[in-house]
């Protein structure tokens, strides 16, 4: 490194040692040395200052007996370092950048002579981290602003390195788990957007800013792996978005986005190009109240868009309408509202197919505000404030015009952080608020319900959709959902640095308060056409909902670490944590309408008896077990000089259970559930069919003694952890290249396995148990496991160009799916075949894919600038180009058959076809058969096709930006960009029909989607 002295020039060389503590709840960097003499003896007593060069905050420390000091909880940026003691020349180091987590380590030798000499020293921090095992990826504000993320959305950029996976919804996997084990947060405090289960997005992902609009992040932090024992509420790893703040300097900006169907490319299944107009708009400001002492920051961001979506499914034909009509008159009112196909027909089928697009609306308004206040030279408090109110109106791909969906949701986030200190210690205090109000509505809700109609209870007489297997789907049925509740945290840390020991320790508080109202239309569903024209139902699902209700869940955390320097090449880093995770307790909020958590006191037998109703305000126990988390990893540097280090680790991570089935099972008594299915057997017994309503339900639960509750689980359930492990080598090839390369695996203990209870008898068609519904049951039953190796190459901006390679080998395994939630909210399938055979059902989790890369890059073409001629220069200077690049191998796929829970059977030959990728038709259906059924229309035993036994075809994207920077004043820069997502145009088959029983069974319905052009404008001050 070159090094410029104020009043002398030397040359020193500085070895820098970074370690990233990689925990995604901090939000601020630990930086410490040691202070030596030429000779290397300790220098005590040396006065050390570090100053925040953007506002202006000065820290001062003393080096203790051992030569040593250290400054915790600093906030991100540039700092200035300077040490001054008596008899040396004074140090001082300019542009040591910190980012969250991160905590650097340096020996510093200072040289004899008069204090009045200064010794400025410029150097770049190696990439390596030296001192801690866990994984950490940090994405700068520099590639949240240049790479092109599809609608600025921070989710897009998660996909960044190894062991990386989004899911739907805005679900995150890392190293292989699922979404339920991801912590979600905001400067260090909760801010998953679903409050019933982690995620960035809202509920089913109808917003496009996730979490926080881009224009207000100044970093994202993915850490995934063996953490440190400060975090906790989480299985595999954190994503953790910083937000700006304001400086001594007032910065801004403004910008747009555009988007419109003319500059994209016309979309596989369609002969036109639908209409579509999508704007996105806002800007930020920051700056001073009073310089050196109040800063503020403040960022907007919009969107409007209008589209079309496509729709396609199969459709009955005018002839199987009229037959079906003229048998039983009542359809007409469901059949009248489902699309006639438009695809080409066998002469005389019952099924078709329609392929059409339909009206897609969003808009949302986004603000973020923060403030930072140094209220004395030890003490700062900052302030972070979000609001989000976004609304979506979408067909939902469905072949029933009139049941669109719409989502509106309500966001509000707010955090308080104080940090203070003395001469040896440190504390930083966070307070945390995150509230998610979300409501669904299905327009066949309201269609369903005749002019006129008085209903017993809200819900109690909307018409039921219908599906018949084989012919048509119900057009995703009517339902009226909201889901709510905030989340409230209390966090207070303390560290302190005693010679080779760095210490800290504290705990957590955390009280969750979710809640959901749900309310659904009948679902009838026919087994074949005989059966649906005589109107004998194969089941019909009937959703009661529950009356309004409030719930709570107390958490704590304890932990204690310590990274303890051995020698000045190894590190150990020790720590323990302890999680308590507490129950859910449901009340009404109106006495007169009950609403409990209703559970039953465990599984007796084999038959479905279950103990008797537990107390209403105490469902399950609180888990108090020894959840006791050790931590240990090891950083051992070769050398000294920070280019090669080993570094691994094991840990043991805990997390507690969602909240998603959890409200399954809150009813209005022990015997009106939330949901009923009664089975073919049942309906024909008691005189059931089309049409059918919520209230024939409510009578037939009112009039018996039978046990119907929807949702029932192990009341001694256990909150679910993983053990992580790591071993894996970094070295630093450059000052700003590094390659790195580890084994990554971790084991998933007491998950929580989703499965359905006394199901009607495969052959019989009878319960097992006649005096108990049918539901669902939750236990802490299953065990994942997932080995991979991973490999990144990392190149630091510099000389025009940054970018990242990231490759992933894994394999997850589970039984269903590989995690905590429910298949409707997590990464988890619906259920085994069958209730006490788990292990046959045992196969690749969700998102596994066995090969994955990922890539990007920013280039700024420099030799475009060099021209004479000014005019030259302008036009000709300040391009850049950046890209973003994935590609995957074939995810796991499960087939299935209609009835129960059920998979076909594998007769032989080849399962997939070998022309799929001229005929559109991927599986090969003569390798494979339907389960005989039984009198109740369902498959007499389970097939022999495994879970996740079909592998789907490879995927690929590279997304690129072409960019024009000008330098319009001194401070102020104008960027003109022009995004390509989807660059090439590559629209490949993607999903494929996965039911045995759809007359298109194994053809692909969808594509990689064509190419969208986004124009863009933005103004930076």
């Amino acid at each position: 490194m070159c090094v410029t002295g104020k009043v002398i020039t030397v040359g020193v060389c500085a070895a820098w040692l970074l370690v990233s503590t990689a925990m995604a709840q901090v939000t601020t960097a630990t930086f410490f040395g040691l202070v030596t003499d030429p000779s290397g003896a300790i220098i005590p007593g040396a006065k050390v200052t570090l100053m925040h060069e953007a506002t202006g905050t000065v820290n001062t420390k003393a080096t203790n007996a051992t030569g040593e000091f250290q400054f915790d909880f600093l906030r991100v940026g540039k700092y200035t370092l300077n040490i001054q003691a008596s008899g040396f020349k004074s140090f001082e180091s300019m542009g040591i950048e910190l980012a969250a987590s991160q905590l650097v380590r340096q020996t510093f030798h200072l040289e004899v002579g008069a204090s009045s000499e200064t010794v400025e020293v410029s150097a770049q921090t190696p990439m390596v981290n030296t001192v801690a095992p866990e994984q950490r990826e940090s994405m700068t504000e520099l590639q949240l602003q240049q790479l092109p993320l599809s609608r600025r959305n921070v989710q897009n950029i998660l996909v960044l390195g190894t062991g990386v996976d989004t899911s739907d919804g805005g679900g995150v996997r890392l190293n292989g788990l699922g979404r339920s084990g991801v912590k979600i947060t905001v400067d260090g405090t909760d801010a998953t957007s679903n409050p019933e289960n982690p995620g960035t997005a809202m509920y089913q992902s109808f917003n496009y800013i996730n979490i926080m609009s881009i224009e207000a992040v100044q970093e994202v932090q993915t850490v995934k792996g063996v953490t440190a024992a400060e975090y906790g509420n989480q299985l595999s790893g954190n994503v953790n978005l910083i937000t700006k703040s304001g400086t001594n300097a007032f910065h801004g900006s403004l910008f747009e986005a555009f988007r419109a169907e003319d500059l994209n490319a016309k979309e596989r299944r369609l002969t036109t190009r639908s209409p579509f107009t999508f704007n996105q708009y806002g800007g930020s400001v920051g700056g001073p109240i009073r310089r050196d002492k109040i800063f503020f920051f403040a960022a907007y961001e919009g969107y409007q868009e209008s589209a079309f979506a496509i729709v396609q499914g199969d459709v009955p034909t005018q002839k199987f309408r009229d037959e079906a009509i003229q048998a039983q008159p009542a359809y007409k009112s469901f059949l009248d509202t489902l699309y006639l196909p438009n695809q080409p027909l066998v002469p005389g089928a019952d099924t078709g197919r329609y392929v059409g697009a339909a009206s897609q609306r969003r808009h949302d308004n986004h603000i973020t505000s923060k403030g930072d206040f140094r209220i004395t030279n030890t003490s700062n408090l900052s302030l972070t404030y979000s609001r989000s109110r976004p609304y979506r109106l979408s067909p939902e791909g469905r072949t029933q015009p009139v049941n669109s969906r719409t989502w509106s949701g309500i966001s509000e986030r707010g955090q308080a952080t104080y940090v203070t200190g003395g001469a040896a210690w440190s504390s930083e205090t966070r307070f945390g608020y995150n509230l998610n109000d979300i409501t669904r509505l299905d327009g066949w809700w309201e269609a369903g319900l005749a002019p006129g109609t008085k209903e017993q209870f809200y819900g109690g007489r909307r018409l039921p959709a219908v599906g018949v297997t084989g012919i048509f789907g119900n057009g995703g049925g009517g339902e009226t959902v909201n889901f709510y509740g905030p989340v409230w945290s209390l966090e207070q840390k303390f560290a302190l640095h005693a010679g080779a020991h760095s210490l800290k320790f504290g705990g957590i508080y955390q009280r969750r308060e979710p809640g959901r109202f749900d309310i659904e239309n009948p679902n009838a569903s026919y087994a074949n056409k005989a059966d649906f024209l005589a109107n004998i139902p194969q089941q019909i699902q009937f959703t009661l909902g529950s009356n309004r209700f409030t719930s709570r869940s107390h958490e704590f955390g304890f932990f204690a670490q310590d990274d303890w320097r051995i020698t000045s090449n190894l590190v150990i880093n020790l720590g323990i944590r302890y999680d308590f995770f507490g129950k859910y307790v449901v009340r009404p909020t109106d006495p007169d309408a009950p609403a409990y958590l209703y559970n039953l006191n465990g599984l007796l037998d084999n038959k479905f008896h279950f103990g008797p109703a537990r107390d209403k305000l105490d469902p399950f126990d609180n888990d108090a077990g020894v959840n006791l988390g050790p931590r240990l990893g090891f950083a051992y540097n070769f050398g000294g000089r920070s280019k090669t280090v080993i570094r691994g680790g094991f840990g043991i991570l805990f997390a507690p259970q969602p909240w998603d089935t959890m409200a399954n099972a809150v009813g209005k008594s022990i015997t009106i559930p939330f949901r009923l299915t009664p089975s073919r057997t049942e309906l024909l017994q008691l005189g059931i069919k089309y049409p059918a309503f919520n209230e024939d339900a409510l009578r037939v639960a009112s009039s018996g003694n039978r046990i119907l509750i929807a949702d029932t689980f192990d009341p001694h359930i256990q909150s679910p952890y993983s053990m992580n492990v790591s071993f894996g080598v970094e070295h630093s090839l450059t000052n700003t290249l590094m390659i790195e390369s580890a084994f990554v695996g971790n084991r998933g203990v007491k998950f929580r396995l989703y499965r359905t209870f006394n199901l009607p008898d495969r052959v019989t068609d009878v319960r097992p148990n006649p005096e108990m519904g049918q539901g669902n049951y939750l236990c802490s039953c299953q065990n994942t496991l997932y080995t991979s190796w991973q490999t990144s190459l990392r190149k630091r901006y510099s000389k025009n160009l940054s970018f990242d390679a990231h490759y992933t080998w894994g394999k997850a395994l589970s039984y269903t799916g590989g995690d905590t939630g429910a298949s409707f909210s997590g990464d988890a399938f619906s259920t085994v075949q069958e209730f006490f055979d788990i292990r046959s059902n045992r196969g690749p989790s969700a998102g596994d894919v066995t090969h994955r890369f990922v890539g990007d890059f920013i280039y700024e073409l420099p030799w475009l600038a060099k021209s004479g001629n000014s005019i030259a220069r302008f036009l000709l200077g300040g391009w850049q180009v950046s890209g973003l690049f994935t590609a995957r191998s074939g995810g796991a796929v499960t087939l299935s058959q209609s009835g129960l829970t059920s998979r076909p059977d594998y007769i032989g030959g080849n399962p997939i076809n070998p022309n799929w990728k001229h005929d559109g038709i991927y599986l090969n259906r003569q390798a494979f058969a339907l389960v005989p059924l039984g009198p109740g229309r369902n498959p007499i035993r389970p097939g022999n096709v495994g879970v996740g036994a079909i592998r789907g075809a490879s995927g690929q994207n590279f997304d690129l930006s072409l960019t024009k920077n000008f330098n319009m004043f001194e401070r102020v820069k104008v960027q003109i960009r022009a995004d390509a997502y989807n660059a090439l145009n590559y629209t490949p088959y993607s999903g494929f029909t996965t039911s045995i029983n759809s007359a298109i069974f194994g053809a692909f319905t969808s594509n990689a989607g064509a190419r969208q052009v986004q124009l863009n404008a933005r103004l930076t001050f």
